[in-house]
Formats: structure tokens, C-alpha cells, sequence
């Protein structure tokens, strides 16, 4: 019931607006196959990921990783733990690599969702060498994405996905479901799995880390692909969506 109400309503938005902006391609298709939207009043208005912090205003790594127990090398990710962002594919994915000096981190705030997992992957004895940090700063998050491994991003639906973004920023290579909008997003500097094949993401895990040639790749492919958006020409677009309504 609460569903069709939240469609009803985002159904009645959609028919009532003169324009809709969108943060991909995907997003506008989603919009368009969900609420019966004409194409022609959709725009697409990429976002892009903020600078990296300076290393002067950067916590060093060995405070960071002391104070949450953090043991290198290590996967990140960064984000909540809602269903679709797929967090108990990941620590099931982590559970079956073999290299046991390799630790998983999640970075997010301990809410509901991400005590759910912790206590799924509990059950299911999954928890060696996964570290939930909870909440952390800004100048924590940059220490750990400036000294992980690699970032993996698994989520079964995203609508633009900019964690990926920041961690090429921090030139970290990035492992990424190939769902939804992420492909648009991430083009060629990710390497991609299917989310619902756990042996397949755990593969793909283990071999970019252990792979200093393709790691190497990646984080060039993301320094490049991640110069392709800005938060200025995102809002030169955005204002020119205004413009033409006003």
C-alpha cells in the first residue's frame, strides 16, 4: 500500500512537472519506464565527486588505521547498508578469498541496516578480517581511501554511484557491480562483476588486489574518467534547466 502511494504521487509530480533532472541516462530510462515520463522534458545533469582533501589537512594513515584496527592491506567501501547496496554479497564475496592477510572495511554509520548485517554475516560465521568502522570524518575517510587496496562498489541499483568517483580521485582502483547506472558512470576505468554471482565477485576481488600491472591501469583509466565530471558544469546545467522554464 505504502508503494503505491509513493508511486501515485511520484506519478502525479512526473505528469505535473515542465522539467525533470536526472543524474544519468539510466536514471531518465528508469523515469521514463516507471512513471510514463516524456523523454523530451528529462535532463541529464551528471554530479561529480568533491577534490580530494590535502595532505596537510590529512590525518596520517597510522593514527587512522590504529584508532579503528585496521590491518593493510584492505577492500573498501564507503556508503550504507541499505539491501540494495548488496553488503552481504560483499562479505560473503570477502569470506571466500583465499589471501587471509587481506581485510574487508565498511565505512558507514551503525544504524539499523548495518546492524542487520553485521548480524547476518554473524550467523553465517563471515566476519573474519571485515572491520565496521561506523561513523568517520572527513579526514579519516581520506586516510582510508588514500591507503586501501582497491574500492569495491556492489550495489544492485544505483541512480548515479559517487564513491567510485571519490576513490579514483584518491587514486584507488575500483571493482564495480556492473549494475544499473554504474557502467554510464564508471565507463572503462572499473573493473566489473555481477553482483549475484558471489565466486565471480570474489575472483575479481582477489585478482585486481594481488595484480599490480592491472591495479596500476585502473587507477590511471580513474584519474582520467573522474576529470570528466565537475560539480561547475553541473550547475552551469542545472541553471540552464531553470532558464528555460522561467
Amino acid at each position: 500500500m505504502k508503494q503505491l502511494g509513493y508511486h501515485t504521487v511520484i506519478t502525479h509530480a512526473v505528469n505535473k512537472s515542465r522539467k525533470i533532472i536526472a543524474v544519468s541516462e539510466f536514471t531518465k530510462n528508469d523515469i521514463i519506464d516507471s512513471f510514463g515520463a516524456n523523454p523530451e522534458k528529462i535532463s541529464v545533469t551528471y554530479e561529480a565527486a568533491d577534490m580530494p582533501l590535502d595532505s596537510e589537512k590529512n590525518k596520517t594513515a597510522e593514527i587512522v588505521l590504529n584508532k579503528f584496527k585496521i590491518n593493510q592491506p584492505y577492500i573498501l567501501y564507503v556508503g550504507n547498508a541499505y539491501p540494495h547496496k548488496n553488503i552481504g554479497g560483499l562479505i560473503r564475496a570477502f569470506k571466500i578469498i583465499k589471501d587471509k592477510n587481506l581485510s574487508l572495511v565498511l565505512v558507514g554509520k551503525e544504524d539499523y541496516f548495518y546492524k542487520r548485517v553485521k548480524k547476518e554475516a554473524e550467523k553465517e560465521d563471515a566476519l573474519e578480517g571485515v572491520n565496521f568502522t561506523g561513523f568517520v570524518s572527513d579526514e579519516e575517510l581520506a586516510a582510508l581511501y588514500r591507503n586501501a587496496r582497491l574500492y569495491c562498489f556492489p550495489s544492485f541499483y544505483e541512480g548515479f554511484g559517487l564513491p567510485p568517483l571519490e576513490a579514483m580521485n584518491y587514486g584507488v582502483p575500483v571493482v564495480s557491480s556492473d549494475r544499473s547506472c554504474l557502467p554510464e558512470i564508471l565507463k572503462d576505468a572499473a573493473e566489473y562483476f555481477n553482483p549475484d554471482d558471489i565466486d565471480q565477485t570474489a575472483k575479481i576481488l582477489y585478482d585486481i588486489s594481488s595484480n599490480e600491472s592491472r591495479r596500476a591501469d585502473l587507477i590511471k583509466k580513474g584519474y582520467e574518467q573522474v576529470k570528466k565530471y565537475s560539480w561547475e558544469r553541473c550547475a552551469r546545467e542545472t541553471l540552464k534547466v531553470y532558464e528555460e522554464i522561467l
